[in-house]
């Protein structure tokens, strides 16, 4: 139980705290980051009929950010 309770903290700490000594957190802020901005780019490349072939590949990787949000969120 002790155990738990301290990877529910480390985790916890991970994920909201972002500590500038802490790698791993710095770590997974970065990463969010790049999610969310690469997101950002796919939505907008979206919108352009002269990526309709790209559509599908878009698509992809706006599920996997998609997928990258929601478990962070749990």
């Amino acid at each position: 139980m002790k155990n738990e309770k301290a990877f529910k903290k480390r985790v916890f700490d991970i994920i909201q705290i972002g500590k500038r000594d802490d790698i791993t957190s710095r770590t997974f802020d970065l990463f969010i980051v790049i999610a969310i901005l690469l997101n950002i780019a796919v939505l907008f490349l979206q919108t352009f009929d002269e990526l309709t072939k790209y559509q599908s590949q878009l698509k992809k990787i706006e599920t996997v950010t998609m997928v990258i949000f929601l478990l962070n969120i749990c």
